[in-house]
């Protein structure tokens, strides 16, 4: 259980601190290697989310399945929602950089 939280931690904070420092990035390179790192860390939460899912379903591959298809739609409807709140933030703007200040 202590490794799983550690892998979300990283998971997490790491992506954060990346998207922090690409807010003072100057360079496309330094913006390009700061988006990688954060999408690299990013990758370290299935370490913990995907073996939680299986153990929740108490090992039952089909039950997990079942599973996996209700955490992905209720992870996604607030995807979609943010699309759409990003997009109108951004079209009621007077400029598109005030409109990306606003969204951040």
């Amino acid at each position: 259980l202590h490794a799983r939280k550690c892998m979300q931690a990283v998971a997490m904070l790491v992506p954060c601190g990346c998207f922090l420092l690409l807010c003072g990035s100057t360079s496309a390179g330094g913006a390009a290697a700061l988006l990688a790192a954060a999408i690299a860390a990013s990758s370290w939460s299935h370490a913990g989310y995907a073996a939680n899912i299986l153990d929740l379903a108490g090992g039952d591959a089909a039950t997990a399945a079942q599973m996996w298809g209700v955490v992905n739609t209720i992870g996604t409807v607030p995807g979609i929602a943010a699309n759409v709140v990003t997009g109108r933030v951004l079209a009621a703007a007077p400029t598109a950089a005030a409109g990306w200040v606003r969204v951040f």
